[in-house]
């Protein structure tokens, strides 16, 4: 799972000096959906709920908890998941020793 996101300057530097542990809350939607080139379809049908509660989760252990309801939350999460493509390195996949390269 690869994870990206970013915060304000301030809250960081906020987030830094206050040493006292702090409980926020947090709304999460649905982004989008990236197809991506790979054969294996098992790994194209996560569904956004089974994305939410690992994040939801993980989250929890860092003091972030859903909000009450869809008016509150300090935090808006937006969830875009799906497939990136990754070039083959042939080389490595396929090695070939220096007797056959001079053949």
């Amino acid at each position: 799972m690869l994870v990206d996101s970013f915060a304000e300057k301030s809250y960081v530097k906020k987030e830094n000096a206050d040493e006292s542990v702090r409980r926020e809350t947090y709304q999460m939607v649905e982004g989008q959906s990236y197809g991506g080139v790979i054969r294996d379809s098992s790994l194209c049908e996560v569904a956004f709920i089974e994305v939410a509660e690992g994040l939801a989760r993980e989250l929890e252990t860092r003091n972030y908890y859903p909000a009450q309801s869809k008016e509150s939350g300090d935090f808006l999460l937006i969830v875009h998941r799906g497939i990136t493509r990754i070039e083959a390195d042939w080389d490595e996949l396929f090695p070939v020793d220096d007797s056959e390269d001079a053949a």
